[in-house]
């Protein structure tokens, strides 16, 4: 069984097409776990009414961002396996058959999650996705090594997630959770899906669009995501170089004081050198965007 992790916050009029995918579902061995962070429209009274259909478990937290939502999700999760699926996304219908028949059946010892791309519509294949079925690698494999672009479904062994929480740092509402996976990368491995079970679409108040604004807004959480990725000993040199160079650009334009949790991450002397020849470029670029 698999349980099915919306993080929602005033998206009641969207969350209802997820309900419906859901509803629809040829498996019907799920859960789903609704974290509602802190909305102020009717979507605690709309999932009342939806919980005669679906086994749903909603918990109500103030407004604290996703990353806060997951640490939720990972203490409440009651299943071995979750997939986290956004407010604004469906499933296929045959997801879930899909993910309890066949995908759960790729886990096995240091294999913490099974990723696959997403995809616009139902049995749509995403061009941008060349990675072999089935495939043992790291996460960052997937974007470094065989050139993905775009955005993934993982389904995670939430075993595997326990002693993991993502910090919060004061009102911010984003720490990315590239850390999340960058730590796991250091010790276990990822398969790979081609399967096409989950549909994405964006809107113009979604993450994805307002990428920029949320980032800034959170500017330690960047600068731990970027140091983050620069330590991950299976990125690419340039990936190291270019989040390194971000990160130090990120504390000096927004006087950002450095922290025991920043000093945890070890990053290559080499990098270091590469990084700073990068430094004034990036720096310059904060500094205008910050204006």
């Amino acid at each position: 069984m698999v349980t099915i992790f919306t993080p929602t916050y005033n998206r009641c009029d969207k969350l209802e097409k997820l309900y419906k995918s859901l509803a629809n579902q040829t498996d019907k061995d799920f859960k789903w776990l609704i974290i509602d962070d802190g909305s102020t429209d009717m979507t605690k009274e709309q999932v009342e009414l939806w919980k005669e259909k679906i086994n749903i478990t909603y918990i109500y937290q103030s407004n604290s961002g996703k990353h806060i939502a997951i640490n939720t999700a990972i203490k409440n999760c009651s299943t071995e396996f979750m997939l986290c699926v956004d407010s604004d996304d469906t499933l296929a219908y045959d997801a879930v058959y899909t993910i309890n028949k066949v995908l759960l059946n790729y886990f096995e010892n240091n294999i913490w999650a099974v990723v696959g791309p997403r995809v616009k519509k139902e049995n749509m294949v995403n061009s941008k996705w060349i990675v072999n079925n089935n495939r043992l690698c790291k996460f960052v494999d997937l974007y470094c090594k065989f050139g993905y672009v775009g955005d993934t479904y993982i389904i995670m062994n939430v075993d595997y997630l326990r002693d993991f929480s993502f910090p919060k740092f004061g009102n911010e509402k984003l720490v990315p959770e590239n850390i999340l996976y960058d730590a796991l990368d250091k010790n276990y491995f990822i398969k790979t899906s081609n399967y096409s079970i989950y549909l994405s679409e964006y809107y113009q108040d979604g993450y994805t669009i307002n990428n920029n604004k949320i980032l800034f807004n959170s500017p330690k959480g960047t600068a731990l995501s970027n140091i983050s990725s620069a330590s991950n000993k299976y990125n690419s040199i340039y990936k190291k170089v270019l989040s390194y160079s971000r990160y130090l650009a990120i504390k000096k334009v927004f006087h950002i004081e450095t922290e025991d949790l920043f000093e945890n991450y070890k990053v290559n002397v080499i990098v270091k050198l590469f990084s700073s020849m990068l430094f004034p470029i990036m720096y310059i670029h904060y500094w205008k965007k910050r204006k």
